[in-house]
């Protein structure tokens, strides 16, 4: 199953990050990615994402350097900046995830913010990673 992880899954992780109802949605990332190891889940990662992650996250290179086998990292271009913009110009980040996503035709957009990607993404099921679980 290819799945096109969003950036906020891995500051989850990283962080192991609460939100605010008291639950750690930083075990439910941790547990997805372990379950990446384990074959379940081939990673689709753009180097967008790892440019959001560098933002907020420091040393992140050790992290993916446990997952790398199972990750697959692609690229974007302006074509795909370009149809983010026509996507949605309030919400770039988000359609800029989603155009690459759907390039690479994968199964799910695991995030923690379904329902902006819901509203960008009408061809990929968008799930939190606890649903995969």
């Amino acid at each position: 199953m290819r799945v096109y992880v969003d950036t906020n899954v891995f500051i989850d992780s990283l962080e192991n990050r609460v939100n605010k109802y008291n639950r750690n949605i930083g075990s439910f990332a941790f547990n997805f990615f372990l379950e990446t190891i384990n074959c379940k889940f081939e990673l689709v990662v753009s180097s967008w994402t790892k440019k959001e992650l560098n933002k907020y996250v420091s040393n992140t290179e050790v992290f993916f350097e446990l997952i790398k086998s199972k990750v697959f990292e692609v690229d974007y271009d302006s074509f795909d900046v370009s149809k983010a913009l026509d996507l949605s110009k309030d919400n770039f980040n988000d359609a800029l995830h989603v155009v690459i996503a759907e390039r690479e035709n994968v199964d799910f957009i695991v995030t923690r913010n379904v329902k902006d990607f819901e509203v960008l993404s009408k061809n990929i099921k968008v799930v939190r990673p606890e649903d995969l679980l």
